[in-house]
């Protein structure tokens, strides 16, 4: 069951870590979109960034932490 947390974990960050990178993507094409509104750029922005801390937040959540015994 451990396991399977893990995986979904991991599926839901990448998820938002696609989601980011869609809004980056967005982001450096401006040629493809030239009738933009500062509303719109300013959400595709918070989308980009607010995805990209969800899964930096889920992929250190899923990590395992670090031993504080010294390896001998």
């Amino acid at each position: 069951m451990r396991e399977q947390k893990a995986f979904d974990t991991g599926v839901a960050a990448g998820f938002f870590l696609a989601l980011a990178a869609w809004a980056g993507n967005w982001l450096i094409t401006p040629m493809s979109h030239p009738d933009v509104t500062p509303l719109r750029h300013t959400l595709v922005v918070a989308q980009a960034v607010i995805c990209l801390a969800i899964a930096l937040f889920l992929f250190l959540k899923k990590r395992p932490r670090a031993s504080s015994a010294p390896a001998v």
